[in-house]
């Protein structure tokens, strides 16, 4: 598996969506639940490993997706995609953004 996962403690979110991947999982997007505290973008990604039961944060590159709820989130390949959602003020997102998961950098496509 390519990145670096480092141990971590997180703050609670909600509207995360989980994505198997290997014998992980993991867990991307979402906000945080009390809206005075966001999720940074170091930490948008969290992976569950499945045999030790321990979260990590994945360490992506590039400028990872606005911190949402409500998104649709799909692996294909080594590519995870996450398309729309809504943001904290629950503005309508149509936005399309992927993470390559071999080099672990997010693009964000013009979803027009």
């Amino acid at each position: 598996m390519a990145g670096d996962e480092s141990p971590t403690t997180s703050i609670p979110c909600a509207g995360h969506s989980l994505i198997p991947w290997g014998n992980k999982l993991l867990s991307v997007a979402g906000h945080a639940k009390d809206p005075s505290e966001s999720i940074q973008e170091h930490e948008k990604v969290k992976v569950l490993d499945l045999q030790t039961a321990t979260w990590s944060t994945l360490k992506t590159f590039g400028k990872a997706p606005v911190s949402r709820g409500g998104q649709s989130v799909t692996l294909v390949g080594g590519t995870l995609v996450i398309f729309g959602g809504q943001d904290a003020k629950r503005t309508l997102l149509n936005d399309l953004h992927i993470l390559d998961l071999e080099t672990m950098t997010w693009d964000e496509i013009d979803a027009v």
